[in-house]
C-alpha cells in the first residue's frame, strides 16, 4: 500500500492546497500559452513544491486541456504516464546526491539539445537545488538563458538564499508559504474521511502543530497513527506514537508561573515528567501559549490569534492571562523558556531547565537558595526594605548591618555547629556608593579569575555605571557581552563573589551601552583586556 503522501499526491493546479497565488498564475501561463521555461520554486519542506513541479510538467504537457483552461485533463496518454512516472521526457534529479558539474554537463545540458521522445516539452525538476556546487550551477548559466524550445526548468530548494543571483535573474520565483494549523487540520479531516477513519479530532490538531507547517510531515505522522487500527482512534491511543503533551497541562502550567508559585511549578514539571510527558514538546507548547497571550494582549479582540480553537474553556484562561499579566513578565517569560527549550537537549538531567526557569520567572517569589558548602544563606529581600540611593547618601563606603567582625564570627560559629544548627546568618542588602564599588572592582575581577577562565575577559571591557536598590548595573559595549553575562549560572557566581568582597547581598544587572564608534574604539577595548600600550 503506498504511503499516504503519494496517495493523495495533487495531480491538478486545484488539488495544489493553500497555494492560490501560485497555482492561478501558473494555470493562466498554461491557458494562455505564455508558459515560462524556468522556474525557482522555494519555501519550506512538505508544502507542495515538486507535487506543483509535476503538475505544471502536466499541464504543459497534456493533449486533452480544454481551451483556455490550464488544468490538466489527467485522461490523455501523457498526463497518465507522467502520473504514473513512467514519462522519459520528465527528468527528476536530487541535487542532494547529484551536486557536481559532470550530472549537470552529462543529464541536463547534453540531453536537452534533444526533442522530446513522446512529449511536446521535455522537464527538468531539480530537487533540493541548493545542493548543486558553484560549478554546477556556472554550466547552466548560457543554456538557462537561451534554452531550447522544447526544454523546461524547475528547480525546488528549501533554502532560496543558497541560489546564485545569476540563476534567479534567468527564472520566474514562486515562494510557496507555510500552512497553519488548522489549514493541516483540514486537510486531514479530508484523508480520513477518504479512509473511511475516525480519529478524534484532538489527536488532528496534536498532528498538525507537530508538523510545523508541512502537510507531508502530517501525512507521514497521520498513517502511523492509522496504523494503530481500531474503529475509532482516540487521544489516549494516539499517545503510543505521538509525543504525550497537551495545551491543557501546559495552561495549568502558565497559570502557576503568573501566580508566582515556584514550590507548585517544579511539582508540575516533575509530575508530567513522570508521567511520561516529552518536555522538549511540553516546552514547545508553553512557549507556544505564552506567544498567544502575548498576541491576546496585543490586540483588543484577540481575532486572528488562534489557529484553531482550544475549547471555550481554554480560551477564557488565556484571556484572563492576557489581562492580568504585564507584558515585562510575558517578555521573560518566553525568553527564558526558549532557552530552556534549548538547554533541554544538552542537559544530564531533563526537567533541571524546566526547574530553573520557573526559579527565574517566580523571581522574589522563589524558595531561598542555600547550599550547604555556602557559609552564608543569601536570600533576596523585597525591593521595598531598601530605601532608594538618593534618599541614603552614603560617602563613607559600606553600611551592613552588622560589622564585619560580627558576621566572621557568625561563620566560624557556624562552621563548628553540629546537624540541626540553625539556619546562617544572611548578608544584609548592600548599601554602598558606585565609588566604592569601583575602588573593589579590580580586586573583584582577580577573585572572579580565580574560579573562572572566561569571565574576567569581559569584566575588563565592563564597567560599574550604577548602585540602586540593591543592583549593581554593568555597562558593556556588545550585545554577546551582555547576554553572557546575564546568564543565570555566570550571574550567580558573580553575585556570589561581589557579596564576599562587598560583605552584603546585591544583584547584578549587565545592560548595553552604546558601542564605540569606529576602529578605534575596537583596538582600545583591546588593549584595556590585555593591558598592552602603544610603542612608537
Amino acid at each position: 500500500m503506498p504511503a499516504l503522501y503519494r496517495t493523495y499526491r495533487p495531480q491538478t493546479f486545484r488539488d495544489v492546497a493553500c497555494q492560490p497565488h501560485i497555482t492561478e498564475t501558473l494555470r493562466n501561463e498554461v491557458a494562455h500559452d505564455q508558459c515560462a521555461q524556468s522556474f525557482v520554486f522555494s519555501g519550506p519542506r512538505g508544502v507542495g513544491k515538486t507535487s506543483t513541479a509535476r503538475v505544471l510538467a502536466k499541464a504543459v504537457n497534456c493533449t486533452g486541456r480544454k481551451k483556455n483552461d490550464g488544468e490538466p485533463c489527467n485522461v490523455c496518454d501523457a498526463c497518465r504516464e507522467i502520473s504514473a512516472g513512467k514519462s522519459l521526457d520528465i527528468i527528476e534529479i536530487d541535487a542532494a546526491s547529484h551536486t557536481g558539474v559532470d550530472t549537470v554537463r552529462e543529464v541536463i545540458i547534453e540531453t536537452a539539445r534533444f526533442s522530446p521522445s513522446r512529449l511536446k516539452v521535455k522537464a527538468f525538476i531539480i530537487d533540493e537545488a541548493h545542493m548543486l556546487s558553484d560549478a554546477a550551477w556556472n554550466a547552466l548559466l548560457k543554456i538557462l538563458e537561451e534554452p531550447p524550445a522544447h526544454v523546461m526548468f524547475i528547480f525546488a530548494t528549501t533554502e532560496f538564499h543558497k541560489v546564485p543571483a545569476t540563476i534567479l535573474s534567468r527564472c520566474q520565483r514562486f515562494d510557496f508559504r507555510r500552512l497553519s494549523s488548522a489549514e493541516i487540520t483540514e486537510r486531514l479531516k479530508f484523508i480520513t474521511g477518504e479512509e473511511k477513519r475516525k480519529v478524534e479530532e484532538a489527536v488532528l490538531l496534536q498532528i498538525a502543530r507537530l508538523a510545523d507547517g508541512s502537510f507531508r510531515d502530517a501525512e507521514s505522522l497521520l498513517e502511523q497513527v492509522l496504523t494503530l487500527g481500531g474503529e475509532e482512534i482516540t487521544e489516549e491511543q494516539a499517545t503510543l506514537v505521538l509525543p504525550k503533551s497537551s495545551f491543557g497541562a501546559a495552561i495549568d502550567f502558565l497559570e502557576t508561573l503568573f501566580r508566582a508559585d515556584a514550590k507548585a511549578g517544579i511539582e508540575l514539571v516533575n509530575a508530567h515528567a513522570y508521567d511520561g510527558f516529552d518536555l522538549e514538546y511540553f516546552t514547545r507548547d508553553a512557549v507556544e501559549l505564552f506567544r498567544k497571550v502575548i498576541l491576546l494582549k496585543s490586540q483588543a479582540s484577540g481575532k486572528g490569534v488562534l489557529d484553531f480553537s482550544l475549547g471555550k474553556e481554554y480560551e477564557t484562561r488565556l484571556g484572563e492571562m492576557a489581562r492580568n499579566v504585564p507584558f515585562d513578565k510575558l517578555v521573560l517569560a518566553i525568553g527564558v523558556f526558549i532557552r530552556a527549550g534549548q538547554e533541554l537537549k544538552t542537559t544530564p538531567i531533563p526537567q533541571l531547565p524546566l526547574e530553573l526557569a520557573v526559579l527565574e520567572i517566580c523571581g522574589d517569589s522563589a524558595p531561598a537558595v542555600s547550599a550547604p558548602q555556602m557559609p552564608l544563606a543569601i536570600n533576596r529581600a523585597p525591593k521595598t526594605e531598601t530605601p532608594p540611593l538618593a534618599q541614603k547618601p552614603n560617602t563613607s563606603g559600606l553600611q551592613p548591618a552588622e560589622s564585619p567582625s560580627v558576621v566572621e564570627a557568625s561563620v566560624e560559629a557556624k562552621a563548628d555547629e553540629p546537624a540541626g544548627a540553625p539556619e546562617a546568618v544572611a548578608l544584609p542588602m548592600l548599601s554602598a556608593s558606585l565609588e566604592v564599588v569601583r575602588a573593589k572592582w579590580n580586586g573583584f575581577v582577580q577573585a572572579v579569575m580565580a574560579e573562572n577562565n572566561s569571565l574576567p575577559f569581559l569584566l575588563k571591557l565592563a564597567e560599574p555605571i550604577g548602585v540602586e536598590n540593591g543592583t549593581l548595573r554593568i555597562g558593556v559595549g556588545y550585545v554577546f557581552h551582555r547576554d553572557k553575562l546575564n546568564e543565570i549560572k555566570n550571574r550567580t557566581l558573580l553575585e556570589k563573589i561581589l557579596e564576599r568582597e562587598l560583605n552584603g547581598r546585591i544583584r547584578i544587572e549587565a545592560i548595553l551601552q552604546e558601542q564605540k564608534s569606529g576602529q578605534d574604539g575596537a583596538f582600545d577595548d583591546v588593549l584595556k583586556a590585555f593591558g598592552g600600550r602603544i610603542v612608537g
